[in-house]
């Protein structure tokens, strides 16, 4: 049902927050106290389970009429879809803001490792809990959007980001902390 659509994308939204933080979190610890490689190793093996699982869980498909693969058919629902304009604001935007998350997120480590801080691979692991701040910050938004206009709870997101970038710079932890938080919502 198309009203509940903001809900039930807030909830996939999450579930990639969750994904996130587990895997940045397991990762830096085991990396911290024995190897990258092991690392990578579990997460590879954590991802199988959890696929296998997700694979024998998953419903039979209703109403699926299988079609043959066609790179043209691609091709041409890519152009139809970027020629749509408000679609194609939707993608600029959307590329914009997750590079946004996705490049704070990923650098995070490097100011976290040295001065003033010097803290250890585990303890910035552990700094990828914000990413759960967008479980949250999706879910409220969510309904928010059910209540507001979609610009402005986009309007209200892209200045609270912002604004946690800016305190990111700080030389201050607990600002540097807060600021994630607002990455993160």
């Amino acid at each position: 049902d198309g009203k509940h659509l903001a809900r039930v994308m807030a909830i996939y939204i999450s579930g990639s927050g969750v994904g996130g933080f587990l895997g940045r979190m397991i990762t830096s610890a085991i990396t911290d106290y024995y190897s990258w490689k092991l690392a990578i190793g579990v997460m590879g093996f954590i991802s199988f389970v959890f696929a296998y699982f997700f694979i024998k869980k998953l419903p039979a498909s209703n109403h699926f009429v299988k079609k043959k693969f066609s790179i043209q058919q691609v091709g041409v629902g890519m152009k139809e879809a970027l020629l749509n304009k408000q679609l194609f604001l939707i993608y600029v935007m959307a590329f914009l803001l997750l590079g946004s998350f996705s490049t704070i997120f990923n650098y995070l480590g490097f100011p976290l490792s040295e001065g003033p801080f010097f803290l250890g691979l585990t303890a910035i692991g552990m700094f990828f809990i914000f990413q759960l701040t967008g479980t949250f910050g999706s879910f409220a938004a969510g309904r928010l959007v059910e209540k507001y206009s979609r610009v402005i709870i986009i309007i209200v997101g892209v200045v609270v980001a912002s604004i946690g970038a800016f305190f990111t710079s700080s030389t201050s932890l607990l600002l540097f902390m807060i600021g994630l938080f607002f990455i993160g919502v």
